[in-house]
């Protein structure tokens, strides 16, 4: 095989570096965000009670497995943010699977399908990561393996955009949690007090929006819907902070994956990709071989 046509060997585009500190501080930002769950606010690993169920732990075995996933996400932060390695990122991204699947079979409620595709970019984060900043070995991001990685991340940020958006049209009809985070958002950002009713007809248009950018994102590489994709994430990533106040920050710290997977691939399309302008081509007249 020539040097050519070896993905590892090929030459890296522009920015790879930009695109690899995006990934390694979403990365690490997200884990401490799952940590800050456990450590500040005591909550309950989904996955961890899932094992739990299967394996009868009693409470104590369960604590002490939530406690210890806690502190193992805050040094693997760390490390991802100094340098990452496949012996973290492939387990963290097992996990985060795992925590995706437990959500549905843990869950109550029809919603709780949608969990795979609202969590798609967290699960995705690893991996992509581990394309473009493969160690140990050091091996070099060639062009295929960050174009690999830029389309995973592209399909893991409209699944992930497609299910929140359904999430929120799920709860427009219904109700549901989503109606109280913008209703407290409207009252601590906005000042201004919104009823139920009005927090619910406003998720019809935070769903549209959703799906809109989905299908904007996988059916062209616009910059600009990018940006707004990052901004939208931006915006909803700190509703739950200015909501919830201290209580809503780990939330948002999760979240982080969502604004961090859409700025990289925004990051990889303004620098190493270069827009042609469109070219007519003429119709090529068949030789007369007579």
């Amino acid at each position: 095989m020539s040097v050519s046509d070896n993905p590892f060997e090929t030459p890296s585009p522009r920015g790879v570096r930009l695109v690899q500190a995006t990934l390694r501080v979403t990365l690490a930002l997200q884990c401490w965000g799952y940590a800050a769950q456990r450590i500040h606010h005591h909550a309950d690993y989904v996955l961890t009670d899932l094992l739990a169920q299967a394996k009868d732990w009693d409470v104590d075995r369960v604590q002490q497995v939530n406690d210890i996933t806690a502190y193992v996400l805050i040094v693997s932060g760390l490390l991802i943010l100094i340098r990452p390695i496949w012996l973290i990122l492939l387990p963290l991204a097992g996990w985060q699977i795992g925590m995706a699947v437990a959500a549905v079979v843990m869950g109550s409620s029809a919603v709780s399908a949608l969990e795979p595709a609202s969590q798609a970019v967290r699960y995705t984060l690893p991996t992509a990561l581990l394309l473009v900043d493969f160690w140990p070995p050091k091996v070099k991001p060639g062009l295929a393996v960050c174009l690999s990685s830029i389309g995973l991340l592209r399909f893991a940020i409209a699944a992930t955009f497609i299910g929140q958006g359904l999430l929120a049209l799920y709860e427009f009809q219904r109700g549901g949690n989503l109606v109280e985070l913008i209703t407290l958002t409207s009252q601590n950002f906005l000042g201004r007090d919104l009823s139920s009713d009005q927090a619910q007809n406003l998720l019809a248009i935070v769903g549209a929006v959703d799906v809109a950018i989905a299908v904007a994102l996988l059916s062209s590489r616009n910059r600009l819907v990018a940006l707004w994709a990052a901004l939208w994430g931006l915006a909803t990533a700190f509703s739950y902070t200015i909501a919830f106040g201290i209580d809503g920050y780990p939330s948002t710290l999760v979240r982080a994956a969502d604004v961090g997977a859409v700025l990289t691939v925004l990051i990889f399309w303004i620098v190493a990709v270069e827009e042609q302008p469109a070219r007519i081509l003429p119709e090529v007249e068949d030789e007369d071989l007579s």
